[in-house]
């Protein structure tokens, strides 16, 4: 999936693109399509076309993977994904009488490595038609048959 850059950290991924060009499993029913997120920064938060929060995620550097299938967003053509910064040495000035803050930061960094989907399938054998295929693969797996 290519994600298009919207704004600072902000990024449109083209959800139903993808779907329709790698969707495509065979005889597998699909369970659940993760969405998943290599970034870096201090939260990843996903929003649908109408501005609604799907998921969000506090950064620990690992891919972050959410479910796109529970979340009732398959139809959606794209989805908004916006990364807030990490920032370092954050100065908050609050001398104001006001009820105002100022706050300073030495830097900021936020990185979109890679998005990608991932399919959760499950095959449905008819054991009757291919018993001894079946059988073999099950052994082969190092499933017990009985």
């Amino acid at each position: 999936m290519t994600p298009v850059s919207c704004g600072t950290h902000r990024y449109i991924l083209p959800i139903r693109e993808c779907l329709e060009k790698d969707g495509e499993c065979g005889r597998k029913t699909i369970r659940e399509i993760l969405l998943r997120v290599d970034y870096s920064g201090n939260i990843g938060s996903l929003f649908d076309p109408a501005g609604t929060l799907i998921a969000d995620n506090f950064c620990n550097e690992a891919v972050w993977e959410t479910g796109l299938k529970g979340a009732g967003v398959l139809e959606e053509k794209a989805l908004t994904l916006l990364i807030t910064p990490r920032k370092e040495e954050v100065r908050v000035d609050v001398s104001s009488t006001m009820a105002g803050r100022q706050e300073t930061a030495q830097n900021e960094y936020a990185q979109l490595r890679s998005v990608s989907l991932a399919f959760i399938t499950q095959t449905v054998l008819d054991a009757a038609e291919n018993a001894t295929d079946v059988r073999e693969l099950l052994e082969q797996a190092g499933m017990r048959v009985l």
